[in-house]
């Protein structure tokens, strides 16, 4: 598999068009990935996937997630083989 750049998951939300994700105010507070927030002013990650995501789940396209997901599927299926393989060696 080829390299990948590194990137907040939180970018996997990007999506051409308004209304952006990552741009949703809540209760005046702005969305902030990074972990010296403002919680005066901001709101993290938590917040961001249970008042954000969670809620316009049903409204968002969540193909971005597919090369991460293949990764992990692909780690999985390498792991499985592997400890099938050490199984079949003792």
């Amino acid at each position: 598999m080829a390299e990948a750049p590194l990137i907040d998951a939180e970018n996997l939300f990007r999506q051409p068009g308004p209304p952006h994700l990552l741009g949703t105010v809540l209760d005046g507070k702005t969305f902030n990935s990074k972990k010296d927030m403002n919680p005066a002013t901001e709101y993290g990650k938590f917040v961001f996937a249970e008042k954000v995501v969670r809620l316009k789940a049903d409204t968002i396209n969540f193909q971005g997630f597919a090369p991460l997901l293949q990764r992990i599927t692909a780690v999985i299926d390498d792991y499985a083989v592997r400890v099938a393989g050490a199984k079949t060696i003792k």
